[in-house]
């Protein structure tokens, strides 16, 4: 009954009166929650209250008099696909990653978002290490980045591979870090070394889908995307074939979705894509 709002691309809200009048113009990118780049895609105006919503999938509610002070109802990742998922080992918080380039860290208590850092490529993975203090991060471009987790400032940024990285993982000791790369390798990195690396799995005929070592750090198994799951010795990549040998390892985590241990998962006739990914919980006894 008052007029009209409009929103655009200036990251503006503006208010006009019936004849389209200007009445008084909010800039979002100037609030404290603002930032440079910020896009109004929707508007709502009713009575004193204005819901936004952005390019960047966040919805502000902005009350007039308070119009400096952006309440921030939700965020999340915009662009694209999300792919990354991790957890930090000791306290609640989930790490995400997607095609909009951007790592975001969320406290699991009340779903707040704690830090983001904006990368140069789209990520497809990420790991934290065992103390909680490197966070890694694989890239659509065949490079990785391991950022600290206190600040997102940057540790190192590798491109060994031109395909995309799909999988890392850090040892249980925090000595390695492995990275599965879809041109079927997967490399070993000395985390003391500033991430010189020390190792390279070779056996692999297709884009590595899943890893996980075991609890000494001295074994690592994949699985890739024809099904198969190869043993390998670390941290030089040698393949393990004895069976004997494989029997004796126990396993840290357990997200291969291939091999004797999980054949219950897969019904009869399945397709090897009709289950991407497990977790194995060792001490609740559950898959």
């Amino acid at each position: 009954e008052e007029g009209f709002a409009t929103g655009g691309r200036d990251g503006c809200i503006r208010l006009w009166d019936l004849t389209f009048k200007p009445i008084t113009v909010i800039d979002l990118r100037e609030t404290d929650q603002g930032y440079k780049g910020l896009s109004v895609r929707s508007v709502c105006w009713r009575g004193d209250h204005i819901l936004v919503g952005t390019q960047d999938s966040e919805i502000f509610e902005i009350v007039v008099q308070e119009r400096n002070k952006p309440f921030l109802i939700m965020q999340g990742h915009c662009e694209g696909e999300l792919w990354a998922l991790a957890v930090h080992p000791t306290k609640p918080l989930a790490v995400t990653g997607s095609d909009d380039r951007s790592v975001r860290i969320w406290s699991l208590v009340d779903h707040a978002l704690i830090a983001r850092c904006n990368m140069e490529e789209p990520i497809r993975c990420a790991a934290v290490n065992a103390d909680g203090i490197h966070l890694a991060l694989g890239m659509k471009d065949g490079s990785f980045t391991v950022l600290r987790v206190r600040d997102m400032t940057e540790v190192v940024h590798i491109k060994d591979r031109k395909e995309a990285i799909h999988e890392l993982k850090y040892s249980p000791d925090g000595t390695y870090l492995a990275v599965g790369c879809n041109d079927s390798s997967v490399d070993i990195y000395g985390v003391a070394q500033r991430y010189k690396k020390v190792g390279e799995c070779l056996g692999s005929l297709s884009f590595i889908t899943h890893l996980d070592w075991s609890s000494d750090s001295r074994y690592l198994q994949t699985n890739d995307g024809n099904g198969k799951r190869l043993f390998y010795r670390m941290p030089g990549g040698k393949e393990v074939t004895s069976t004997e040998e494989i029997k004796g390892v126990h396993w840290a985590s357990w997200t291969c979705v291939s091999g004797l241990e999980v054949n219950g998962i897969w019904p009869k006739y399945s397709d090897i894509n009709d289950i991407n990914s497990v977790d194995g919980n060792y001490i609740g006894q559950v898959l």
